[in-house]
């Protein structure tokens, strides 16, 4: 199918809407129930600064799955990218352990750039550019060329403790995108092997077997040249009248 026909399809575009829609639900919950479960950490460690962070990543996430449920999905898309892009940001550079010191916060930046390439699939080219852009933040911090300013000072079993959730968060939250992912290739895939067969089957009940058969072989249009053929124009005698007396079924 044309590219330009295949962007076209409203059938096609209410699919890829269902997909961004029921993504960015899965992400809004996640990042509802992982904000929530690191308040109630943060604040049993005594780091209220962080507490008070991740109650604002815990409304962005609320906010945003309520936008979503209006349809309003651009503005859902920047809060859920704002909000978890500030929290990383803030994390990274405000919290002793992190960068190049051995924390591991900094590597959400690399969950961004996934979800992000997904969620802002209608924006086309951009989305390179967002993702190339998280991944880019990774590595700042990753090398240690980003900012590193401890505000947030933690003791090294605090440390090792955050180091091992925030490692088992972000690898879950990659697991479930994948998972997704995979999720509805094979809805997809399914879908267009229903399709291929009802579409087979009208063409085998409308042309020859032969014909067919070249169709799905090639997968274009054909024409056969002939140099000498005959055609026969023929008429039932009655026809007509006998055919208005009897089922479509019974006439075929």
């Amino acid at each position: 199918m044309d590219q330009f026909l295949l962007n076209e399809s409203l059938i096609w575009r209410s699919a890829r809407n269902n997909r961004v829609i029921g993504f960015m639900k899965i992400v809004a919950s996640v990042g509802l129930i992982l904000s929530f479960g690191w308040v109630l950490l943060t604040f049993s460690l005594q780091k209220y600064l962080l507490s008070g962070l991740l109650l604002f990543l815990f409304a962005c996430c609320g906010f945003a799955f309520a936008l979503i449920g209006r349809k309003k999905l651009l503005l859902a898309k920047i809060i859920l990218t704002c909000g978890w892009a500030g929290y990383f940001s803030f994390v990274s550079i405000c919290a002793s352990g992190e960068g190049m010191y051995g924390g591991t916060t900094h590597f959400g930046f690399i969950l961004i750039a996934i979800v992000s390439y997904f969620v802002f699939s209608d924006l086309k080219i951009y989305r390179e550019f967002i993702s190339i852009f998280f991944l880019f933040v990774f590595f700042c911090f990753y090398f240690g060329y980003a900012p590193h300013n401890p505000v947030i000072v933690l003791t090294q079993e605090q440390q090792i403790l955050t180091t091992k959730l925030e490692v088992i968060s972000v690898l879950l939250g990659i697991f479930l995108i994948i998972r997704y992912f995979v999720i509805e290739i094979n809805k997809s895939e399914e879908a267009l092997a229903v399709s291929a067969d009802q579409l087979e089957s009208i063409i085998g009940g409308m042309m020859p077997e032969t014909i067919v058969e070249r169709i799905r072989k090639e997968a274009k249009t054909f024409a056969d040249v002939f140099n000498d053929c005959s055609i026969l124009f023929a008429d039932i005698v009655s026809f007509t009248q006998w055919s208005e007396k009897h089922s479509p079924d019974e006439t075929i």
